[in-house]
């Protein structure tokens, strides 16, 4: 009997972070916590400490929150469909995201990127955008008023 077990769906969080843009940001973010840290043994004892706090944490949470991520799995499923279509619009759209920083950063056309990238935002954002991707009842859209 042969069955071939189809591939899980991508995980969005998983393709964002590979993103080259958000890699190298993240890799720049970490070098620079790296350097930061080591400036002074006082600040180096606070991350210390603060690390082994964050992990103990996650650790106890996510022992406590896997019954109830099973439950919500339909639903995670549905968010992780709708991010992930989210990011095929982003890097359809906006090429410079599959750039690294460096690159970005250089180019002529990143100011202009951006700048689109507001209006494209503030004109799709409130409009039926969102809806056609994950239909839901409409509202008026009042809460992202940053243009």
């Amino acid at each position: 009997h042969n069955s071939v077990a189809s591939d899980p769906p991508p995980l969005a969080a998983t393709r964002l972070a590979s993103l080259p843009v958000v890699r190298s940001a993240c890799a720049k973010l970490s070098v620079l916590y790296a350097v930061t840290k080591c400036s002074h043994p006082i600040l180096k004892s606070a991350c210390d400490m603060l690390e082994s706090s964050v992990t103990a944490l996650g650790a106890a949470a996510r022992n406590r929150v896997s019954p109830v991520i099973a439950k919500l799995e339909p639903q995670i499923s549905i968010a992780n469909d709708v991010a992930c279509k989210s990011l095929d619009w982003l890097e359809t759209s906006f090429p410079i995201l599959l750039s690294p920083t460096e690159q970005v950063i250089s180019s002529k056309s990143s100011i202009s990127c951006a700048v689109h990238l507001k209006n494209v935002f503030k004109r799709h954002f409130c409009s039926g955008f969102v809806s056609r991707l994950l239909p839901l009842p409409r509202t008026k859209c009042t809460r992202f008023k940053m243009w």
